[in-house]
């Protein structure tokens, strides 16, 4: 195998880059956002909206244990129901399958929690494709923060300069950038990572976009 190759991290999101789930995500920031009115906080909505959901329960447990836990109850309630119904991405097997054959290590990294995150990958047969899987009960801090991509590169002793994130959302970009790991950005909408100035480092419509980008190795030719 080539020495660079099996370097290479390939660090993939979960929801909309390799399933799509039904997780409506503004919903829960939106029953987040209320629950800290209700707790006090004097943030307008408007400013609140555009925060992760993790930051969102962040600041909930600065209000109190209680407070933090109830929102949590939230987002797992949206959780299972929204994974209840998810379905594969197009081509995201063959190409995962392909990626890993060709000597890249895979892992992923999701602000889901840990039993959905198995039970789906169970599901659609992927329990085998990622070396590292990542979920918010291994990080204190989930993304945006970065320390998601530093546990999976530890964890495979690589190097940020070799590794890449594959995500959908600006969470995604922003960890990638706060880790100094490239960003592939996969039906992304752009405006959002205009805004937090975020720049990709490639930006793809197809998850078979990515073999181009890592092909497998090439044969030696005979001298």
């Amino acid at each position: 195998m080539d020495e660079e190759r099996s370097s290479i991290v390939l660090i993939f999101d979960l929801d909309n880059t390799v399933i799509y789930s039904h997780i409506d995500f503004r919903a829960i920031r939106l029953a987040l956002i209320e629950i800290l009115h209700k707790y006090g906080s004097t943030f307008p909505t408007e400013m609140l909206v555009r925060h992760a959901i993790p930051e969102l329960v962040a600041m909930g447990e600065h209000i109190g244990p209680e407070v933090g836990k109830a929102m949590w109850e939230v987002v797992m309630h949206h959780e299972r129901a929204g994974l209840e119904g998810a379905t594969l991405v197009e081509h995201a097997p063959e190409v995962l399958n392909t990626l890993k054959g060709w000597g890249y290590r895979l892992a992923l990294l999701t602000n889901n929690g840990r039993a959905a995150v198995e039970e789906v990958l169970h599901a659609f047969g992927l329990a085998g494709t990622f070396e590292v899987v990542v979920s918010r009960e291994d990080v204190h801090s989930p993304k945006p923060s970065p320390e998601g991509i530093t546990l999976i590169l530890n964890r495979l002793r690589g190097s940020p300069a070799l590794a890449y994130m594959i995500g959908d959302a600006w969470i995604d970009g922003l960890a990638a950038q706060r880790a100094g790991v490239r960003f592939i950005a996969f039906q992304p909408r752009e405006e959002d990572l205009r805004s937090r100035g975020i720049v990709p480092w490639a930006v793809i419509q197809d998850l078979r976009e990515l073999l181009r980008f890592f092909p497998p190795k090439e044969p030696q030719r005979n001298l």
